[in-house]
């Protein structure tokens, strides 16, 4: 058996170290000053106005789904795409906010969707929405799966699982705006490992 994860956190003694002394030392563990330190750094390194952290990938997918369906981008009914190889965490959102959600194949030697199984998809499905889960990193053909959503309006929407490794197509990027309307990424964690690889479960960053 191959697991997963083989640790909890990027640089892991560091990391566990540096969590003791802050649990120790805060007057509150969650929502206060480093929280609010973090998510103005992590809007800058994003080239973002603003980002929001939450407490977990799947609420930071359901805030996302959530928001999209209060601004009209995406209406109840309308076909949200996804990685056929997720999360329960990235589905169940598309289901809570009345999407209908579409399985969208992955290429084994990427472990995602690429743009030829998008391709595939699209001859027989009308999607508002393509949401990607670049599990352990692994990412398809981005830029040509961007481009493609733009030609044909589908809102993209990117999660990150883990730390990226190389990618057989080329290097994970991060989806912004494009002509298709704008494609935030959010950060989301494994499902054994809350914040693995030293991210922050659940961020998101937003249209500027």
């Amino acid at each position: 058996m191959i697991p997963l994860m083989k640790n909890t956190f990027f640089r892991e003694y560091e990391t566990r170290k540096a969590l003791s002394e802050f649990i120790l030392q805060a007057g509150k563990l969650s929502m206060g000053e480093r929280c609010v330190e973090f998510e103005k750094a992590f809007a800058k390194r994003q080239g973002r106005s603003q980002a929001v952290l939450f407490n977990s990938g799947g609420s930071a997918n359901l805030a996302l789904m959530q928001g999209l369906r209060n601004l009209g981008t995406i209406a109840q009914g309308e076909s949200v795409g996804f990685s056929a190889l997720t999360w329960s965490t990235n589905v169940m959102p598309i289901l809570q906010m009345g999407f209908v959600p579409v399985p969208v194949d992955c290429e084994a030697s990427a472990l995602n969707v690429t743009s030829g199984t998008l391709a595939e998809r699209t001859r027989t499905s009308k999607l508002k929405a393509l949401f990607i889960t670049n599990a352990l990193g692994f990412a398809g053909d981005l830029d040509a799966i961007r481009a493609s959503c733009a030609d044909s309006g589908i809102v993209l929407l990117e999660g990150i699982s883990g730390w990226p490794p190389p990618s057989p197509f080329s290097s994970p990027t991060t989806c912004r705006r494009s002509r298709g309307g704008w494609s935030p990424r959010t950060t989301t964690t494994s499902p054994t490992c809350s914040g693995s690889s030293g991210r922050t479960a659940g961020t998101g960053t937003f249209p500027r």
